[in-house]
């Protein structure tokens, strides 16, 4: 991991308007968990490009582990703003919401994504189990086994426990 670290610093030198390396070198940095590197580096990247909205993604993502939840939603909304289509960026505006216990609005996130990507099986599942918090039984099977259908395997785990 080190040498790709230095890669993209290098290519970061060599050319600072290079958007994608800052990406792939964020991505770097969250793998080991260097979440304050990695929100410099974006925090940078969106001065060259404000309106990046995956570069506001992994910002948004970044702030959501380290439990900056407000800081989180801004950037989610501002990568939907420049990308309305980008359905990931609700599955994780309701990720945000469930850590906050805002069940109905992490609810209506899934659905905004599912809206967009009848297909996002992380929405899908995330819909069950906000609906299993709830006390949505029926609801949280169908949300759960849809994401099985999908292909996400986590979702089997879950189901076991819904249907016990």
């Amino acid at each position: 991991m080190e040498e790709a670290i230095e890669a993209y610093k290098t290519a970061i030198q060599l050319n600072p308007r290079l958007i994608g390396a800052y990406h792939n070198l964020a991505r770097v940095y969250i793998n080991k968990q260097y979440f304050d590197e990695a929100i410099a580096l974006l925090l940078e990247s969106l001065h060259i490009d404000s309106e990046n909205a995956y570069s506001h993604f992994l910002l948004g993502w970044v702030y959501g582990r380290k439990g900056k939840f407000d800081e989180a939603i801004t950037e989610y909304k501002a990568a939907l703003r420049v990308n309305p289509g980008l359905d990931n960026a609700y599955v994780n505006i309701g990720w945000v919401h469930m850590q906050q216990g805002k069940y109905d609005d992490a609810i209506s996130a899934c659905e905004q994504a599912i809206q967009i990507n009848p297909k996002n099986e992380v929405a899908r599942y995330n819909l069950g189990v906000l609906y299993r918090s709830i006390g949505k039984i029926n609801d949280s099977r169908k949300g759960v086994e849809h994401a099985l259908r999908l292909g996400y395997e986590p979702a089997k785990k879950m189901l076991k426990e819904i249907i016990k």
